[in-house]
């Protein structure tokens, strides 16, 4: 009979396909059972071997196994119109940057063969390596995709991620200062230049178009995505009529600015070229493209921002702080929860106060005169 097939063992009168290496990775389990018929047994082995050499040669592999993987499982989740197509760009891009992620890192594991420890493994090791926001969200859509496995495509009886136990990150509580906000909106409207590490004098340009964004951003607490997302349709003079995506539908948020910020605005209406009113020069929106390192997209919007921190001083503050600093500011100059709910697109009774908003002092202090003046 001819040479016994790689990773092919015999057990107790059975054949049993046990890759090791690399190849235990691809494939995605430790043993495959191949049953009692020898010849059949080196059949599919001889198969397997073959995809696995296939893979190794970087050929293209074989339908039926990029259709059992991870990866294909990812494929076919993103051309489905229910799942992945109708979902808002914004939403898409951001299910794309950690689906792209699990794709890259885990995509030759066999779907079929994932037990509970896999997941477990895979979330503690992001645990290990990034921050448990990003395990949690990655966890997410890793979840989401094999239920889509399991209710759509029905390649699995049971999803193995559901309810995972995750680590609960304490919520962020940073808060801008004003005077940091409008210091990096003064370092963004002007060019000039920095001096590096090593002595060497270098120039940066202005960039009015970020600062723009960031003072609408602190005025009107909307996201990133949101902010250099705005169109001038949405624009009537005083604020900006946006439709935010929620699980609960879509929701109309009127976001109205300073006097300050109308300005600026107003200047950039002037020599508009673009139906957005953030963009890149080119009359293009900002976008930063998921997967690309930042050194290799110097032009992006991200890192703009944070140069201009840098230069600014400004320490330890990110874009997505700028919400919390504007409810934070509606919450301590009186605003009801029904107000912060219906300026920062949150349903009523959610968790806004909590997480956004950082009451201080002088908002305590207002209360309490509030409440002792009304029983007098």
């Amino acid at each position: 009979m001819d040479k016994k097939p790689r990773y092919l063992y015999p057990r107790n009168g059975r054949w049993f396909f046990e890759p090791r290496g690399q190849a235990r990775e691809y494939f995605g389990f430790p043993s495959k059972p191949l049953g009692a018929d020898e010849a059949e047994a080196r059949r599919i082995a001889t198969q397997l071997n073959q995809d696995w050499d296939n893979h190794r040669k970087g050929e293209e592999e074989a339908p039926e196994v990029a259709a059992g993987t991870l990866a294909g499982l990812i494929d076919a989740f993103r051309e489905d119109p229910v799942w992945y197509l109708q979902k808002p760009a914004r939403y898409r891009a951001e299910m794309d940057r950690h689906l792209d992620a699990i794709k890259e890192e885990k995509g030759l594991a066999r779907v079929a063969a994932l037990r509970r420890k896999h997941i477990k493994k895979f979330y503690n090791d992001l645990l290990a390596k990034t921050s448990p926001a990003i395990a949690r969200e990655r966890l997410k859509y890793l979840t989401r995709v094999l239920t889509y496995a399991m209710d759509e495509l029905e390649i699995i009886d049971h999803n193995p991620a559901a309810r995972i136990s995750r680590v609960k990150e304490p919520p962020r509580r940073t808060v801008w200062e004003e005077e940091e906000v409008q210091a990096v909106i003064k370092t963004l409207q002007e060019s000039g230049r920095t001096i590096r590490k090593d002595g060497y004098p270098m120039p940066y340009e202005a960039h009015p178009e970020v600062a723009l964004a960031v003072a609408i951003a602190y005025d009107t607490t909307l996201d990133q995505q949101d902010t250099l997302a705005l169109q001038w349709a949405a624009w009537d003079g005083e604020g900006f009529l946006v439709e935010q995506q929620k699980e609960r539908g879509t929701v109309r948020v009127y976001c109205p600015v300073s006097p300050e910020t109308r300005a600026m605005i107003e200047a950039a209406h002037e020599s508009r070229k673009s139906p957005y009113v953030i963009t890149d020069g080119s009359g293009r929106p900002y976008v930063d493209p998921p997967g690309l390192k930042h050194r290799r997209r110097p032009a992006s919007f991200g890192r703009i921002f944070r140069k201009a921190c840098e230069r600014a001083g400004v320490k330890d503050k990110t874009f997505h702080d700028l919400r919390r600093t504007g409810l934070t500011e509606y919450g301590n100059t009186g605003a009801t929860e029904t107000q912060l709910s219906g300026i920062g697109g949150h349903a009523i009774g959610s968790k806004v106060i909590d997480v956004y908003v950082m009451p201080d002092k002088e908002s305590a202090k207002a209360a309490a005169a509030k409440r002792w003046n009304r029983k007098k």
